[in-house]
């Protein structure tokens, strides 16, 4: 029984996987990497294949996760600052001091920002 010699390194058919998960068709990922459709078509066909493609797919939605709590985090820390500031210009408004005009002007943007921010993070 004569073993199987592979023409492309595992790497190849890892980045074919990785375009094929992404939804690119077998035409365009035979351009970009300049492999022949039918190897690729013999590839989508393979067990092989498959699981690279189904382990690509959970590595993009592990990937997309950790930037979604990335950004998460970032912006309930910016919200509490923006909070913060807020309240602190309202004690200074509720004591009857005066603000300085670009206090008061980085007091809408934040105001503002904090807005955004609270309807991103569906607050």
């Amino acid at each position: 029984m004569s073993e199987c010699v592979r023409s492309h390194p595992y790497s190849v058919r890892r980045k074919a996987c990785r375009l094929y998960a992404e939804r690119y068709p077998l035409t365009e990922v035979s351009k970009i990497l300049k492999i022949p459709v039918t190897t690729l078509y013999n590839w989508s066909r393979d067990n092989d294949f498959k699981s690279l493609r189904d382990e690509v797919e959970l590595d993009l939605r592990g990937d997309l996760q950790s930037m979604r709590n990335t950004v998460v985090t970032a912006l309930n820390r910016t919200l509490r600052v923006y909070e913060k500031l807020a309240a602190r210009i309202e004690e200074h408004l509720d004591k009857g001091e005066l603000i300085p005009e670009e206090l008061a002007a980085l007091a809408l943007a934040f105001e503002r920002n904090s807005n955004v921010l609270l309807r991103l993070l569906g607050k």
